[in-house]
């Protein structure tokens, strides 16, 4: 049993952003040949997807807590190479991560998502280790028929996916993404002073994503022709732009074409015949995960319909066709990460806020706390749980359609002290509601009722 004064608790968490990575470790060239636990340091406090505040929470409440940053190869490998331990070049993820699981040995395991482990080693993650009593794992955005077994407790991070996670007959708790309201006070104090912008979007456009991101990218070919709007903008277009021949030495360009084939060819195949697929032994996991995601955008679009009868995007689905870049680079700049990222936001009057559609209708994602914590003015889609995180009108402003969208970004900038009222209010709310701390209360409410 857990001791009822504390638990141990790690935290496995990927930074995904390969770019992300890249772009840190050649800002900072003499990191990658930096002990362990130099690397883990200078990562987390550049937060470039998360930072430290998980751990630093669960410590202040009593607990012994640790961090996993799986996916960072020089940091893991540095990891392997203190310990004695041989990786080879495919496979040292789970090969590491294994190790890292067996040497700090803790009683509850949280997957921040669950890309770090394939579902057959999660599954037996506790015959495995007989020191772990409990798995817990984040999803963001299930996939549809999903292999979630082996976990004690899903949290669900929006209220439109706890029903379907609840159908894996685990228990479901919600629990929102959230803001580290440490990293407000890191952002430079120039900020303020500095260049300022009007009306921003920080993200992917959705380019190369097929119909998940559909809404968010017409909407913002739209923004950009009736607004000042500035793109602080992710896209596919390296993978997208490259031909044939440079394709065959590029591994990751031949991995995107093979995926967007199978893709289009799963997506010829009714639901029945996917559904079969997810249930067969054998079947490759890119090929399941892919059938995966071709469901979720056949059941986000289905219920986008309902939810947003008068939109015209889910009428008429259309795959984002052109790189925004291509369209507008004039306005579009670098992808920007951690710190960086929230300084944009920061210097931002206003800044723009559409999720994707596999939210379904609801509002769940990280940008609703990372714009507001910072004190920007929040312009986002009406959705069906908004009032439960903000007041609409005081605390951020949402739109019901893009032609709203535009008339009220054109509205916030021409009121300069109407935006800063809703800024302030914003920020002062997600500080008060909304922070990793608040977040970490819960988990530890539901770790305690589960021991």
């Amino acid at each position: 049993m857990i001791s009822a004064g504390g638990y141990r608790i790690v935290r496995i968490a990927g930074l995904h952003y390969g770019e992300a990575l890249r772009s840190f470790y050649e800002a900072h060239p003499d990191l990658q040949g930096q002990p362990y636990a130099e690397q883990k340091r200078a990562l987390l406090e550049g937060s470039l997807v998360w930072g430290e505040a998980f751990s630093v929470a669960m410590r202040s409440l009593g607990h012994d807590a640790e961090e996993i940053i799986y996916d960072a190869e020089p940091l893991q490998k540095a990891w392997a190479s203190e310990h004695g331990i041989s990786v080879a070049a495919s496979g040292w993820r789970t090969a590491v991560l294994l190790s890292q699981i067996e040497a700090l040995k803790p009683d509850v395991l949280y997957l921040q998502d669950t890309y770090s482990l394939d579902p057959g080693i999660r599954r037996t993650l506790k015959q495995r280790f007989s020191f772990l009593k409990k798995l817990f794992i984040f999803k963001g955005y299930p996939r549809m028929g999903e292999d979630l077994r082996g976990a004690d407790v899903i949290f669900s991070g929006s209220p439109a996916f706890v029903p379907m996670c609840q159908k894996t007959g685990i228990r479901t708790e919600l629990l929102y993404h959230a803001f580290d309201a440490e990293l407000w006070k890191r952002i430079p104090a120039a900020a303020a002073e500095s260049v300022r912008y009007d009306l921003t979007f920080v993200g992917s456009s959705g380019f190369g994503y097929g119909l998940g991101h559909q809404a968010r990218y017409w909407t913002l070919r739209e923004m950009l022709k009736a607004t000042p709007i500035e793109l602080w903008l992710q896209e596919r277009t390296d993978l997208w732009a490259r031909g044939f021949r440079d394709m065959l030495v590029n591994r990751a360009a031949m991995r995107y074409r093979v995926w967007e084939a199978a893709r289009g060819f799963l997506s010829l195949a009714g639901s029945p015949v996917l559904y079969w697929l997810l249930r067969q032994g054998g079947v490759p996991e890119p090929v399941k995960k892919t059938a995966q995601d071709v469901l979720r955008e056949r059941e986000s679009l289905r219920i986008n319909r309902e939810v947003y009868p008068d939109e015209p995007l889910f009428k008429k689905p259309r795959v984002p066709d052109m790189p925004i870049r291509r369209l507008h680079g004039e306005r579009c700049h670098a992808p920007v990460f951690g710190l960086k990222m929230l300084d944009v936001l920061s210097r931002s009057r206003v800044t723009f806020n559409r999720h994707t559609d596999a939210a379904m209708g609801s509002s769940a994602n990280a940008r609703l706390f990372e714009a507001t914590g910072v004190g920007t003015c929040l312009l986002t889609e009406k959705t069906s749980n908004l009032k439960d995180l903000f007041e609409e009108g005081r605390e951020l402003v949402s739109y019901g359609s893009v032609e709203e969208c535009a008339e009220l970004a054109k509205y916030l900038l021409d009121h300069e002290k109407e935006h800063e009222r809703i800024a302030q209010a914003g920020q002062k709310r997600t500080l008060r509601d909304h922070t990793v701390l608040n977040r970490c209360r819960v988990i530890d409410r539901v770790i305690r009722q589960s021991i």
